[in-house]
């Protein structure tokens, strides 16, 4: 047997960028400049907590609602809640924003490869597998895994 799948993941933090927010801005806008403010800072506990708040607070409408699921599951994921991140992880991959689902399905391989799931693991990484950003990680992780059966 070869490393053990967890060993293949790779978690980083996803990248950010500062949220400039009128003064007047909707609470849940507020609550996710807040959220960020936690994940860039490292406090995934509180970048969950954060948004959470926001995505409960939110009209389905709202226009971050597909980044702050996405946040808010790679917040988790960092924290260690594998298991808790993945349906988060799964409801932000299939946001209609090709940056946020293609991070989202990244993410979510490496929660399926931390819990030991093969079968997750290649199915996100299939979908990436035609992706211009993770489609060269997500094909060689896939021969890694393939090599591993």
């Amino acid at each position: 047997g070869g490393p053990s799948l967890s060993e293949l993941a790779s978690l980083e933090p996803l990248p950010h960028a500062r949220v400039e927010l009128r003064h007047a801005a909707a609470e849940p806008d507020r609550l996710y400049g807040a959220g960020l403010e936690a994940y860039r800072e490292g406090d995934w506990k509180q970048a969950t907590t954060e948004f959470e708040a926001a995505l409960a607070l939110a009209q389905n409408d709202w226009t971050r609602r597909a980044q702050a699921q996405l946040y808010r599951g790679s917040a988790m994921l960092l924290d260690g809640r594998v298991d808790e991140a993945v349906p988060v992880l799964e409801q932000a991959g299939e946001a209609r924003l090709a940056p946020v689902r293609e991070r989202a399905r990244w993410h979510l391989a490496q929660a399926h490869l931390l819990l030991d799931d093969a079968g997750g693991a290649e199915r996100a990484l299939q979908e990436l597998a035609a992706s211009p950003v993770f489609g060269e990680r997500a094909r060689g992780l896939l021969e890694r895994l393939q090599a591993q059966r």
